[in-house]
């Protein structure tokens, strides 16, 4: 969410970061659906895990003429990859495998619920990453269990 176009409002950063919870929730509901006809059909599930952290990070085709690939790189980039790889020992009996950092967290906290899994340190970076799973989508939630009511 953001590439190609830069985002630089927090307003902004904080939609794509929306974004990309409300999509990676959505890709868990789809999955339940797939895993519930799989079992029916006496084959095995499937399971994945996302990771999201916002940051600063450089985008575009690097290569030459006879190669061209479209990359990102950058410190975001790693952070991002080392969390969606730690779903396999953090989620394991959460019903959505979605990690994301504090530097994400800050921006949604005010439309998902979230737990506090881990605090890590992450080798090349000087402060620790607190690590979030995402747990419910505050907007998703029946009216009744909302109000007084």
């Amino acid at each position: 969410f953001g590439i190609p176009q830069a985002r630089t409002t927090s307003e902004e950063i904080k939609q794509d970061a929306i974004n990309a919870i409300a999509a990676s929730i959505a890709m868990h509901e789809k999955l339940k659906e797939l895993n519930q006809q799989l079992r029916e059909e006496g084959k095995p599930e499937i399971q994945f895990g996302i990771g999201i952290h916002t940051g600063t990070l450089v985008a575009g085709s690097i290569g030459g003429s006879r190669r061209l690939n479209y990359s990102v790189l950058g410190d975001t980039v790693n952070v991002t990859a080392r969390i969606e790889a730690m779903n396999k020992e953090l989620t394991t009996d959460k019903p959505y495998k979605i990690l994301l950092t504090s530097e994400t967290f800050d921006y949604v906290s005010d439309r998902y619920d979230a737990e506090q899994v881990a605090t890590i340190q992450l080798r090349g970076r000087q402060q620790e990453t607190i690590i979030y799973n995402i747990v419910g989508d505050r907007a998703l939630e029946p009216v009744a269990e909302i109000g007084n009511g």
